[in-house]
């Protein structure tokens, strides 16, 4: 699907866990989903929730205290 000028997809890894996923578990990326493609939204989403309680990668010390849209928004 082209997005904002760019080609979203989901992305599996040999062995089939998801690029995608990994990354936003990690604390690296952030849960996007775009409709029609919400075929993980859950996971992804679940993903992000788990990396913020826990506080990794960008959610560290000195990183977002909340998604970067509702900073924007002063939601947080």
């Amino acid at each position: 699907m082209n997005t904002f000028g760019r080609d979203l997809a989901y992305l599996h890894l040999p062995g089939g866990a998801m690029l995608n996923e990994r990354m936003v578990a990690s604390g690296y990326a952030l849960a996007f989903i775009f409709p029609p493609n919400r075929r993980y939204e859950e996971r992804i989403v679940a993903a992000e929730a788990a990396a913020s309680a826990a506080g990794r990668g960008l959610w560290a010390e000195w990183g977002f205290t909340c998604r970067p849209a509702d900073f924007r928004q002063d939601r947080c």
